[in-house]
């Protein structure tokens, strides 16, 4: 675990086997950060509890505290990610000490299912590290993007709740997406009711463009997504996917009805079909 000032007056950033570098917000100097399309989903749904899953150098907590969060759960399962951030105090202002945070060193599921707390955001960013990926080294959280993973989160979002994940490019978006339709479906719906429940953008100011997930518990309505299609926009962000409003290909097809979301599963040359525990790699 490394932490690096880029030397360029940027933020420190906190490496994990080399990859997935995450931002540590500085105290002075930070409001820049609420351009970050991870602030997305704390601003517009104004959660009063979140679980923040792999926050690494303590960005998304910030972010929470940005958003008048009253109460913030980060689950860490590297140790020493945390104990960088509280060496750190003088750079970031003690943001894991502060009176609504609540930092715990375990797996993110495990501590989910322990607390049987429920949350109004469940928040992912980038959580999987690219070498993990790649090597299959101890820190890899991949059970946290299973199906049953999702079931779990769903199972433990208030009544107007959501599930927020930032992701890494469009193949790791397509797979999320993947996944939580066949959490949805679970419960008894189509994939054009599923899709009701979904929202996507993109960041196109970042090379590769990031992309941000949103499924809530209750269905979006039309309204919904012209109101936070428009805050995306004058953001910079570009919608991808509005329920009711706005459907790029595929997903045009497969929210009428036209097609099903398994049939661009069998297309794609990547394997994008959804993992599961038993598989979930």
């Amino acid at each position: 675990t490394d932490l690096i000032s880029p030397g360029d007056g940027g933020p420190h950033q906190l490496f994990v086997d080399g990859a997935a570098g995450s931002i540590m917000p500085p105290i002075e100097n930070g409001n820049f950060l609420i351009n970050d399309i991870g602030f997305f989903p704390f601003a517009t749904s104004q959660p009063q509890s979140a679980l923040v899953i792999g926050p690494g150098g303590g960005l998304d907590v910030w972010f929470g505290l940005s958003a008048n969060t009253r109460r913030i759960t980060a689950v860490e399962v590297n140790p020493a990610s945390v104990e960088l951030v509280r060496t750190y105090t003088d750079y970031n202002g003690g943001l894991y000490d502060l009176p609504p945070v609540n930092v715990v060193v375990d797996e993110g599921r495990s501590v989910l299912l322990r607390d049987n707390e429920d949350y109004d955001l469940i928040f992912l960013s980038q959580v999987i590290t690219e070498t993990s990926e790649r090597s299959g080294l101890a820190l890899s959280e991949n059970r946290v993007y299973t199906v049953d993973a999702f079931r779990d989160y769903f199972d433990h979002l208030t009544s107007r709740g959501m599930v927020a994940l930032k992701l890494y490019d469009e193949l790791t978006l397509t797979r999320a997406l993947s996944t939580v339709l066949a959490a949805l479906r679970a419960d008894d719906m189509n994939d054009a009711e599923a899709l009701l429940h979904i929202m996507v953008f993109i960041d196109p100011s970042i090379t590769p463009p990031v992309p941000l997930l949103m499924a809530s518990k209750l269905p979006f309505s039309r309204e919904d997504s012209f109101t936070l299609g428009a805050i995306a926009q004058e953001r910079g962000f570009v919608p991808l996917f509005l329920p009711e409003l706005r459907a790029e290909p595929p997903l045009d097809a497969v929210a009428s009805g036209e097609r099903s979301y398994d049939e661009i599963i069998a297309e794609s040359e990547a394997n994008i079909a959804p993992p599961s525990d038993n598989r979930p790699y």
